[in-house]
């Protein structure tokens, strides 16, 4: 158990660097943006920039999650010729569809005003993008972490600081930063299939089409579980524009962009350098063994998500109008039931792991599907009446919906073993942090200076309380700093 934390520790420690610096970019592209766009402005790039993180994942999931489940047994047997020929195989007749059919329709015969070229860029940054998608998650899949965070720092860096600087300094509007995004894409795309050796691997012959048979037979049913997972993600933003408009399209958009950034930094870090260990620890060790691993790995998502949602909400006013000012404070009242959609959302992923493991993946469209089509009625009921407001709370519902089915369809696979205990003892922890943040907030401090300072005593109140209260015993905590010491250890060597 040991070498493997380790090893998910020593990737860990690469994504979270990524996560956080990626996070930090996009943090400061929102104030940035905020600025330079109105309400209306923003709505358009959010609605575009949200089409293409919906549809990209539509071609490739199926591809990446197969590949991550089937390396070990292709890598055994030193077949990745054949491996990586097959997935890439595709790939010239997907360019020629986006670029050659799909561009040229945008551009010359589809009805799109004055956001044209918008459109046609979010296109071909569409195309790209995938192909870089499908590449880094290769990279995760054969744990190549450090070129997966300096690409990912890189790309990010590329999308908003780029973008936003043809923005400032050559006038461009909202397609200044799609401009940025396909740039960095056209100049990190051979570098990234440069350092997979993809030159070294690839030859046409050696695809395999009973492993293409495989990778679709697992993946296929992964396109419909994230297309409807994209529909519970982003339909509300659609349906928010069709009955109020692209300013509370913005508004929306802000608290939600918020979330998604402080909640990945951490989390997306650990998912990505978890999966390749779990999968291994399941076909190496058996069930009891990744069991074991996953009801550590709940204790720390409890220890990351519970306190960095609560804060949120506790400093909400303060985070607004340090973020983006008082045009854009009305998108506090977003906070609390999107701050809970985050909790359950992200606690979801867990119980999911068993579908993965036993290769049951059709059993997870189930519950995404009921609470997209659910996620979809309660938008139209409530946004008419309430908005944004409304969206955030149908969010929410749904998020909890989606966790209760697939933890109740899951125990039947694999049981997850969640720690009451350790769970309890974080929620102590929060409440104080909560408690001292809120008289925190009142204290005169202002500006981003203020708000780090809050954030970091908070933050320092809340480890401290679950060390007293035992929610990281003795032992771990010697176990953390040996592990701390091993993994920069090896990345010196």
């Amino acid at each position: 158990m040991k070498e493997k934390i380790v090893e998910i520790g020593r990737d860990s420690s690469w994504y979270l660097g990524a996560s956080v610096a990626a996070a930090a970019i996009g943090f400061i592209s929102i104030p940035i943006f905020t600025r330079l766009f109105s309400p209306r402005d923003y709505g358009i790039y959010s609605l575009v920039s949200v089409a293409i993180g919906v549809l990209a994942p539509l071609f490739y999931i199926w591809l990446s999650q197969s590949a991550l489940r089937f390396y070990p047994e292709y890598n055994r047997d030193e077949k990745l010729g054949v491996f990586y020929s097959t997935i890439y195989h595709y790939m010239p007749h997907f360019i020629a569809l986006c670029f050659v059919v799909t561009l040229l329709l945008a551009a010359f015969a589809v009805p799109l005003g004055g956001y044209r070229l918008v459109v046609c860029l979010g296109i071909a940054v569409f195309a790209l993008f995938t192909i870089f998608s499908v590449s880094l998650e290769l990279m995760r899949v054969r744990q190549f972490a450090w070129q997966y965070s300096i690409l990912t720092i890189l790309l990010s860096a590329g999308r908003y600081l780029v973008g936003a600087g043809l923005v400032v300094w050559f006038g461009f509007g909202v397609e200044g930063i799609f401009w940025g995004w396909l740039g960095t894409l056209v100049l990190l795309l051979p570098v990234e299939l440069w350092m997979l050796r993809v030159h070294h691997h690839v030859r046409w012959k050696d695809h395999s089409s009973r492993l293409s048979r495989e990778f679709f037979g697992y993946g296929f049913v992964l396109i419909f579980a994230t297309g409807f997972s994209s529909v519970l993600t982003v339909a509300d933003r659609y349906i928010v524009d069709l009955f109020k408009g692209a300013a509370q399209v913005g508004l929306y958009s802000i608290v939600y962009n918020l979330m998604t950034n402080v909640t990945g930094v951490i989390l997306s870090a650990l998912i990505l350098g978890s999966t390749p260990v779990i999968m291994k620890t399941y076909e190496y060790d058996g069930e009891d063994e990744v069991r074991a691993l996953i009801k550590r790995l709940t204790r720390y998502f409890l220890i990351i998500i519970l306190p960095c949602m609560t804060g949120l909400w506790v400093l909400r006013f303060r985070m607004m109008s340090v973020i983006s000012g008082s045009k854009y404070m009305p998108a506090t009242r977003a906070v609390l039931p999107l701050a809970l959609a985050m909790v359950f959302v992200n606690i979801t992923w867990l119980p999911t792991c068993a579908f993965m493991l036993k290769k049951k993946t059709r059993l997870m469209l189930y519950p995404v599907m009921s609470a997209a089509l659910l996620n979809l009625a309660l938008n139209f009921l409530l946004i008419p009446k309430y908005g944004f407001v409304g969206a955030a709370w149908a969010t929410f519902v749904c998020y909890a919906v989606l966790f209760a089915l697939t933890l109740v369809m899951s125990r039947d696979l694999m049981k997850w073993e969640f720690p009451w205990a350790g769970a309890l003892r974080v929620l102590i922890a929060t409440a104080i942090m909560a408690a001292c943040l809120a008289v925190l907030d009142g204290i005169a401090v202002h500006g981003a200076g203020g708000l780090l300072l809050v954030i970091t005593t908070g933050a320092i109140v809340f480890f401290a309380v679950i060390f007293l209260v035992g929610g990281i015993e003795r032992n771990e905590r010697q176990f953390v700093l040996a592990l701390v010491f091993r993994i920069f250890k090896r990345h010196a060597d």
